[in-house]
This record gives C-alpha cells, sequence and structure tokens, in this order.
C-alpha cells in the first residue's frame, strides 16, 4: 500500500487539530486545545482507480523550532499550509513558511487550505487574495 505523509502547517488557531481529527475520525471539534497538537493522525483512502493509499498527517504547533521543521518538512512529500480566512496575520505568515519549506524541500508538493470558512461574516482574507498566492 502506497503512504503519503503530510504535515500539516500554520499560526496557532487557525484549525490545524480540527483538520486532522475530521480527516481521521470524522469529528468536528471547534474547541482550540493547544494539547493536541504534535499528533500524528492516518487513514487508508481508496482511489478512484481502487489503489488503497495510507494517508498520514502531522499537526504541528505553531511555535516548533527550525531543526523539527526541517525534519518533518524532510520526511513528507506534502505540505498542507492552513491559514484561517477570519485572520490576515495567519495568511501574511504563509509566504515565508513556504519559502523556508521550498528551500528545505524544494519536491514538496503544497496544499494551500484557507480554513474557518463557516465564518463568512470575519472574513478579512479575501477569495481573490487566497487565488492570488
Amino acid at each position: 500500500m502506497e503512504e503519503t505523509k503530510v504535515l500539516v502547517m500554520g499560526s496557532g488557531g487557525v484549525g490545524k487539530s480540527a483538520i486532522c481529527t475530521q480527516f481521521s475520525q470524522g469529528v468536528f471539534t471547534c474547541e482550540y486545545d493547544p494539547c493536541g497538537m504534535g499528533e500524528t493522525f492516518g487513514k487508508r483512502l481508496q482511489m478512484k482507480n481502487g489503489n488503497m493509499v495510507y494517508v498520514e498527517l502531522l499537526d504541528t504547533f505553531s511555535t516548533e523550532g527550525p531543526e523539527m521543521l526541517t525534519l518533518y518538512c524532510k520526511q513528507s512529500s506534502h505540505i498542507m499550509m492552513v491559514f484561517s480566512i477570519t485572520s490576515a496575520g495567519s495568511f501574511k505568515e504563509v509566504t515565508p513558511l513556504l519559502e523556508n519549506i521550498l528551500k528545505i524541500n524544494e519536491n514538496s508538493k503544497i496544499i494551500l487550505l484557507g480554513n474557518k470558512t463557516d465564518l463568512e461574516a470575519e472574513r478579512k482574507v479575501t477569495k481573490e487574495e487566497g487565488l492570488l498566492l
């Protein structure tokens, strides 16, 4: 079975842990629990062609040191960059993080995810800004 490792990164409070929990357990939580970070979540998926893939998500702390992030980036084939549409600051942090990631592992496949779209009334990042990035 093919394995894919996805490093989930972004500012604190953008919903990284909630995304990982929803993916692996099918449970949505809106409570912020910084103690849940640093965990690994996995799930087997059947692709359209019938092949099985094991996807492992690594939920990172927003304050991980550079040594750990370097290690995680080298071990991951995909990087999921998460920002909250309700936080312009979390969006502004994406570009420098991406630049650093690509210096570490230029072959990383990047997934950009604008989270908290259910809070449209609190939107601070426009759809156009997200699409431009």
